[in-house]
């Protein structure tokens, strides 16, 4: 179930947002939070435990406010989305 889980967020980040995730990791025993180094170097920080959907959705919300602010995506090292109703990023 958390490997379908994470292969259905992957494909749709990827596709739904364009957003390519390399190579992920987790130091979570029960394997809910799990980092995702992206194609453009910075991290995503997300867990399964919530709505896949509703995850997807605040990633692209996320990352529309993140390019209003900033050159694209520039200097990013991270969007952590593990915390339900919260978002958190970070520029290096």
């Amino acid at each position: 179930e958390t490997l379908a889980e994470l292969l259905f967020l992957r494909k749709r980040i990827s596709e739904d947002l364009g957003v390519f995730l390399k190579n992920g990791e987790t130091s979570d025993l029960n394997l809910s939070d799990f980092n995702f180094t992206t194609a453009d170097g910075w991290i995503l920080k997300l867990s399964i435990k919530g709505n896949a959907y509703k995850t997807i959705e605040i990633l692209k919300k996320t990352l529309e406010e993140i390019k209003k602010t900033a050159p694209p995506m520039a200097g990013l090292d991270y969007v952590d989305l593990r915390i339900t109703n919260k978002v958190f990023y970070k520029f290096k």
